[in-house]
């Protein structure tokens, strides 16, 4: 929790030092967001979707108008993958098998879900004032010893629905790749799908 605290701590200082030297149009929008891990990967250790369940997590988006259409864009989060039951294999060195859940001996459910502190930078580009374009790359530092601290790079689409002339909802659908766990060797790619409010400061 200390990270989280730590992360959003320095966007918030982020936010007011930003708006304070630049005078230009900033935003705020948080949310929550779901997860889908894609199976893309073949290891001899199995598929992506064999480790990762679902994730969900949340959001925080500092947004500064760069100009007309384009926009900077910082982000911190907080997501959860749901782990499975697993079995340690000596012949795998570190790496773990995945055995049936009904088997009583051997199952390691210590920490079995797979947690990151994301943070990201990036550019939004507006096609109009609903529609936009974005790309982004970060960290994902680990929470427990079973993740692992990873470079990621993403990038995205999204719609704004105006709630007021301060405020509205923002829709996301966004591609990313980078997560890495313990017992995975390779990066995990994913589609996550967010909703966030958004409001002016």
């Amino acid at each position: 929790m200390k990270k989280i605290y730590l992360t959003l701590s320095i966007l918030f200082s982020v936010t007011l030092y930003a708006k304070a030297q630049s005078g230009k149009q900033i935003s705020l929008s948080l949310g929550p967001e779901l997860s889908i891990p894609l199976n893309t990967n073949t290891q001899a250790n199995g598929h992506v979707r064999d480790y990762y369940q679902d994730g969900i997590g949340g959001n925080v988006k500092l947004e500064v108008l760069l100009d007309r259409v384009l926009n900077f864009v910082l982000s911190a989060g907080f997501v959860s993958y749901a782990g499975k039951g697993f079995l340690y294999a000596p012949n795998l060195g570190p790496y773990y098998t995945q055995i049936n859940s009904s088997e009583p001996r051997g199952v390691d459910n210590s920490h079995t879900n797979y947690t990151f502190i994301p943070a990201t930078a990036g550019l939004r580009w507006y096609v109009d004032k609903l529609w936009y374009l974005g790309a982004d790359a970060g960290i994902a530092l680990k929470v427990y010893t079973n993740s692992t601290t990873s470079a990621i790079y993403g990038g995205g689409t999204g719609v704004i629905i105006p709630c007021s002339t301060r405020s509205s909802i923002d829709l996301g659908l966004r591609y990313a790749r980078g997560y890495q766990i313990f017992y995975y060797p390779s990066p995990m790619s994913q589609l996550s799908i967010s909703v966030a409010y958004r409001f002016g400061l």
